[in-house]
């Protein structure tokens, strides 16, 4: 599982915003007063008019990678469409392109800038309701201006988890990228510095919003199954469970990593939140360490415990 691939999706403020770098992030943006920091993930909302700027963090040496993949082919298989590149009044190594993507029966206009600074590639996306834009209620230039602000500081802001794992057995905390999700790799790196096919990891993913989930286990299947980086994935156990007080549901299934064309075993659980929406965990390894690494994926996803 390419981290790269599991995340994707200087210097000019434009008068009148505000300094501005969330919890747990080295991005900075000047944003306008009529955003607020998001709670269940990295980025801000305005929530009257429905728009979402979410940032992600990776490792500098990702950006090659992102930047070369971000093909408007690429980007059809996550149903991105009207993708073109453009250009920002900033410096430094940068990709900028716009495009449109619908989502549970809503079309939105992204702007998206990948770029790298400090030993970090930062992914900012904003997303906004297309009739914003056609009315004239939002407008590209005031999107443009917050992209163009973009900057990595040198260190991050006090960090306010959105979960806790009771238990991490043989994994560290990596970090966190794709805007809410947190990895957890044996040596505590995100990305080794040579290429290792079949690497036990573990990512804790929570959604980006608190849409409801009827039901559980085709939910689950449709997002094991949609997983980018995977090919021939077959998902060969389901068994229903209950974390703290919470509904879930575990599937294990086996898979090659097409990039290292390696075969490997996952479990997926997805634990659904009180106050709505969800958390997708999945643990991977390659086949020589399921047996020993199973019964570890299993007991840190069943320590999750969701912020109060």
């Amino acid at each position: 599982m390419q981290i790269a691939v599991l995340a994707l999706a200087l210097l000019l403020a434009a008068p009148g915003l505000s300094f501005a770098q969330p919890p747990g992030s080295r991005v900075v943006l000047d944003v306008p007063p009529r955003y607020t920091a998001a709670t269940r993930f990295s980025g801000y909302l305005d929530e009257p008019r429905g728009i979402s700027i979410v940032i992600a963090e990776l490792p500098g040496v990702a950006f090659d990678q992102i930047a070369t993949g971000m093909t408007p082919g690429a980007l059809a298989t996550q149903k991105m469409t009207q993708s073109k590149r453009g250009t920002l009044a900033r410096t430094g190594d940068y990709v900028y392109l716009t495009a449109e993507q619908t989502q549970a029966g809503t079309t939105y206009g992204k702007f998206l800038l990948v770029t790298r600074e400090n030993d970090v590639t930062a992914i900012v996306t904003v997303n906004v309701p297309k009739e914003r834009l056609t009315a004239g209620d939002a407008t590209a230039a005031e999107f443009e201006a917050i992209l163009a602000s973009a900057r990595v500081a040198g260190t991050a802001a006090a960090e306010k988890p959105l979960f806790t794992l009771g238990y991490l057995g043989p994994f560290k905390r990596a970090g966190s990228f794709g805007g809410s999700a947190t990895l957890y790799t044996p040596d505590g790196v995100i990305t080794p510095a040579t290429p290792e096919p079949g690497r036990p990891m573990f990512l804790v993913a929570p959604s980006i919003d608190e849409r409801p989930v009827g039901d559980l286990e085709a939910f689950a299947r449709r997002a094991l199954e949609g997983t980018r980086g995977f090919s021939d994935l077959t998902v060969t156990a389901t068994r229903p469970l209950t974390i703290g007080a919470l509904r879930a549901v575990e599937l294990t299934a086996t898979a090659s990593e097409a990039s290292q064309h390696t075969d490997v075993a996952i479990v997926q659980t997805v634990v659904v939140l009180s106050g709505g929406g969800y958390v997708r965990m999945m643990g991977q390894s390659s086949a020589a360490d399921w047996a020993r690494l199973l019964p570890e994926f299993r007991r840190m996803a069943e320590s999750f415990t969701p912020a109060p």
